[in-house]
């Protein structure tokens, strides 16, 4: 992916990318956006449907996403973390975007040292998002 490369939302994450009681930019699953205002809405504005258009453009859909990133943080030596998603909702609050065959009430969870962890590689790899 560049800057440049576009992805566009599905309906579902649209949805979710214009419910007010999340944090977001509403966004519209008719557009395609840049990937370089996708990322700026997920670390600025901490925008649900961003991520998880992000997450879409990384790995063709939402479920293939979530086992990708299990994956890298196990080679980070991250074992007990718990991801359902790319945003971080609760995945009652996804609807169809929701991670299939677990409860509504489950959520991302990460200790501090994972999250210490993780902060570290991204720096590392990526200091750009500083």
């Amino acid at each position: 992916l560049s800057w440049t490369s576009t992805s566009k939302p599905t309906a579902a994450i649209a949805k979710i990318s214009q419910n007010t009681e999340y944090s977001n930019v509403p966004l519209t699953s008719s557009r395609a956006y840049t990937i370089k205002d996708l990322y700026r809405a997920t670390l600025i504005e901490s925008a649900n449907g961003a991520a998880m258009t992000l997450a879409q453009a990384v790995s063709g859909d939402q479920v293939t996403f979530v086992k990708k990133m299990r994956k890298l943080l196990t080679s980070w030596g991250i074992k007990d973390a718990k991801i359902y998603n790319a945003c971080g909702l609760a995945n009652g609050n996804l609807g169809s975007a929701a991670y299939p065959g677990v409860g509504k009430d489950v959520e991302n969870e990460m200790s501090a040292t994972d999250m210490a962890i993780v902060c570290q590689k991204l720096l590392k790899d990526f200091p750009e998002v500083l």
